[in-house]
């Protein structure tokens, strides 16, 4: 499943690079993303748990002087068991404050699967193409904290 994420992520991408040479700020990421999940979301059943998670994400981001936004498409796999393995799929959007490469950022996402609505606090690096970022999202029944690497363009 990330495999195909990351393929469609890249042919959105590749597919909407003419869009972001029209307007100024506007850009796109690709990456990779691992996740350790948390309270009442890690355990499942009767004492089983779910493991870390790996994913895959596409973004696009609006870039001003010291406030942008960005919006986000996630998929990540969690393992465990087999009553505990869930994929989630999501999306969010929201305000990113920062000068320089450091963003600072609150999301708002939903997630299938487990059916909620989450919010991320969350930091991101940017250094030319490459970025990082770290974040937990929570959610009514656990959290999940993820780190993520990507390109940007």
């Amino acid at each position: 499943m990330p495999a195909r994420l990351a393929a469609l992520a890249l042919v959105v991408s590749a597919a909407a690079l003419p869009l972001g040479a029209q307007l100024p700020g506007l850009g796109f990421s690709v990456g990779v993303q691992g996740a350790r999940p948390g309270g009442d979301f890690e355990q499942v059943g009767d004492g089983g748990s779910r493991d870390t998670g790996y994913g895959a994400y596409l973004g696009a981001h609006l870039d001003a002087v010291l406030l942008g936004v960005e919006a986000r498409v996630e998929g990540v796999r969690f393992g465990g068991p087999a009553d505990a393995s869930t994929t989630v799929l999501g999306a969010r959007i929201g305000p990113r404050l920062g000068g320089g490469p450091i963003r600072f950022g609150f999301d708002i996402g939903r997630y299938t699967e487990i059916d909620r609505t989450g919010y991320t606090p969350n930091l991101s690096v940017a250094l030319g193409p490459l970025e990082a970022g770290a974040g937990v999202t929570f959610f009514s029944g656990g959290r999940w904290a993820s780190l993520s690497a990507g390109l940007r363009f």
